[in-house]
């Protein structure tokens, strides 16, 4: 993310669309995209059409907006697995987030505070038709995904280290008390019950690389977003904490 996404994602494609699952630059091409069709930058797009229509007004590629810099967390991580904490500028972490991007990456480019990020959340969770109609939100949930590339989907979520970081504190498919899961256009979505923390069929959830975690529940009426800055993703030490966060809001709320 440290170079323009034309010279950052040139990989071929491993498998033809519809046929296969990966983690990869998709979201990135796809806003490139948006912007283009548009003839606009991302930024100004999103700003236009979801920011200033939520009041996001700490949400952007740039810290320089709205003084945004002056509020920047530290991003940690843990050397070893019994070792304190220590800056990720000071270690080798890989995909640290630049502070002063060559492009808009939409994939995970953005700067935001939690209240900003909530917003979005509780407007998709009340349908509340600020930014989309109620039949786009609900093509927001629906699962999306051709029957071979929910075979991938389910390969990838096998892998204990994917699914760590994927549906971190769930079992990985396949283990015992493990859910399933298929992929929607807004992100992962839950094909059962969450027995543990009380969290429906259909919740919606996806995160962020500094162990970012966020959640939409229609049919048990809550929403949530659980933020931390430590790498790597997947960082198993703190991963229960997001779950019994999840536990605790579903107890208040729903």
């Amino acid at each position: 993310m440290r170079a323009p996404i034309t010279q950052c994602f040139t990989t071929p494609l491993l498998f033809e669309p519809g046929s296969g699952f990966a983690y990869g630059g998709g979201l990135d091409l796809a806003g490139l995209m948006v912007a283009r069709a548009n003839n606009c930058t991302l930024e100004a797009y999103m700003r236009r059409h979801i920011f200033d229509v939520l009041g996001m007004d700490k949400t952007s590629f740039y810290i320089k907006h709205n003084n945004m810099e002056q509020d920047l967390m530290p991003t940690t991580t843990r050397p070893g697995p019994d070792a304190a904490l220590v800056s990720s500028e000071a270690s080798d972490t890989p995909l640290v987030q630049p502070l002063n991007p060559q492009d808009e990456y939409g994939g995970g480019g953005l700067f935001s505070t939690a209240e900003d990020y909530l917003q979005l959340l509780k407007s998709l969770l009340r349908s509340d038709g600020k930014l989309l109609k109620a039949e786009s939100v609900d093509l927001v949930f629906d699962p999306c995904i051709a029957h071979a590339a929910q075979e991938s989907l389910d390969q990838a979520l096998s892998v204990p280290l994917y699914a760590a970081i994927m549906i971190p504190g769930d079992a990985p498919m396949g283990s015992p008390g493990a859910r399933k899961w298929s992929q929607a256009l807004g992100g992962l979505v839950a094909m059962e019950d969450d027995a543990d923390d009380g969290l429906k069929a259909g919740t919606l959830r996806w995160g962020g690389a500094p162990n970012l975690k966020w959640w939409i529940d229609r049919k048990g009426g809550t929403c949530g977003i659980f933020v931390t800055q430590l790498w790597p993703a997947g960082e198993l030490r703190h991963a229960h904490l997001g779950k019994m966060f999840e536990k605790e809001v579903v107890a208040m709320y729903a």
